[in-house]
């Protein structure tokens, strides 16, 4: 179904737009400060990566769980101001000249605290917002936004580099999460919060949201399968800037245009995901942009050892993996959200949350830990050996001897 005229919608998007564009020169800029300005060791660099991620450890399963119970556009705009105040923190610290690994783990740590609250917020608002017919045309037209900031974000931050000093990139982050916040509040739609049965228990909230990721076979092994996808990029993530501008010597100019790269990639999979899904069969789409992971984090792994060839390996190992990852995440996020329960879209996105993005500090730490013994060359083939494992949950399941999502499982169809 059409998203034409839908007013909310464009709304949402614009505002999601903003932001992405402001958080991609944020997750630019903040790891080149730690490299080229502070001297950050691959562990710092690592450290840095889990501080802004372990949030999602650590409260996602009590966000979701009360988030259920509340109206999720006042929580996303609060969530907005709280990452636009921490990125402020940055540039003053600049400026008065205290700037340090401390100010730079706190602001991406309290940054990582509001994206928690944010994401999931948003997972379960857009649902209620399009409603389940316009949900997938949704999600790909979100990720191809995201995409494009993707493309654009790293370049020009990279660019900027070069012209205005680097904590200053920040303040563009800062007023597009305020931006955003406006953006937001221009939404018509009236939330509605159904009040619980009995009295609301903590616990056996959380627990609902893990049952039914535990119990339903084709969403438990999406969740493993994205679970060891996470872990690696992690590892990736710790030690792919001091590999690009140490090891290779590319400058940050190359490092952005990687990121842009990668972020082709993720554009054209957003793009032609529908079009892909009705062809070849959404599920069938799932299975097989989740056996295209190991032979990127391949590719990223020779570029090291293929001499003149590593520029164009990097970048093409980058946009296969985005590709990839669009494609999986748009066909089963549609899965998961149509197979839970309106009153239980927060709790459950929580859930997956918790399970597939707790593990990115773990894999940050672990990956920036290796950097200092194996190098950052040596993590990257660790990480191509281990990404062989991320598509046997999918082949184990049922889910490979389907073409498309039953519509029985879909719990929203009228």
């Amino acid at each position: 179904m059409s998203l034409k005229g839908h007013r909310d919608f464009r709304h949402l998007w614009a505002a999601d737009a903003v932001s992405q564009t402001g958080t991609q020169f944020a997750d630019f800029v903040i790891p080149v400060l730690a490299v080229v300005s502070l001297g950050a060791t691959p562990f710092q660099v690592g450290l840095l990566d889990a501080s802004h991620t372990i949030a999602f450890l650590l409260i996602s399963l009590p966000a979701g769980a009360y988030l259920d119970r509340m109206r999720k556009r006042p929580v996303m705009q609060v969530a907005n101001l709280m990452r636009a105040l921490a990125l402020l923190l940055i540039p003053i610290a600049h400026f008065a000249g205290f700037l340090s690994f401390g100010v730079l783990f706190a602001s991406a740590a309290v940054v990582g605290l509001a994206s928690v609250l944010f994401d999931t917020s948003y997972a379960g608002y857009l649902l209620p917002l399009v409603g389940s017919e316009r949900l997938t045309a949704a999600s790909s037209r979100l990720q191809a936004t995201n995409s494009v900031a993707q493309i654009g974000g790293p370049a020009i931050a990279a660019q900027l580099v070069r012209i205005v000093a680097t904590p200053v990139i920040l303040l563009f982050t800062a007023l597009s999460f305020m931006a955003s916040t406006l953006l937001l509040s221009r939404i018509t739609m009236v939330e509605t919060v159904e009040p619980p049965k009995s009295k609301p228990k903590l616990w056996p909230d959380i627990v609902a949201g893990l049952r039914l990721i535990r119990n339903q076979p084709v969403i438990r092994s999406i969740t493993a399968s994205t679970f060891v996808l996470n872990a690696v990029m992690g590892a990736e993530s710790a030690v792919l800037a001091i590999y690009v501008l140490r090891d290779l010597s590319l400058g940050t100019t190359a490092l952005g245009v990687f990121l842009s790269a990668g972020a082709v990639g993720g554009l054209l999979g957003a793009a032609f995901a529908n079009r892909i899904s009705e062809k070849v069969g959404s599920a069938r789409v799932v299975t097989a942009s989740a056996v295209l992971f190991a032979p990127a984090f391949l590719l990223l792994a020779l570029s090291g050892n293929l001499g003149g060839l590593a520029t164009l390996l990097v970048g093409a190992a980058l946009f296969l993996r985005s590709f990839a990852v669009v494609l999986f995440n748009i066909c089963s996020g549609a899965l998961r959200q149509r197979t839970t329960p309106k009153d239980m879209l927060s709790r459950v996105a929580a859930s997956n949350r918790f399970i597939t993005w707790g593990i990115i500090p773990v894999g940050s730490l672990v990956g920036g830990a290796l950097g200092e013994v194996l190098g950052a060359h040596g993590v990257l083939w660790a990480a191509a050996v281990v990404s062989v494992l991320i598509p046997l949950p999918i082949l184990l399941s049922p889910l490979r001897k389907l073409r498309v999502f039953p519509k029985e499982w879909d719990v929203h169809a009228s």
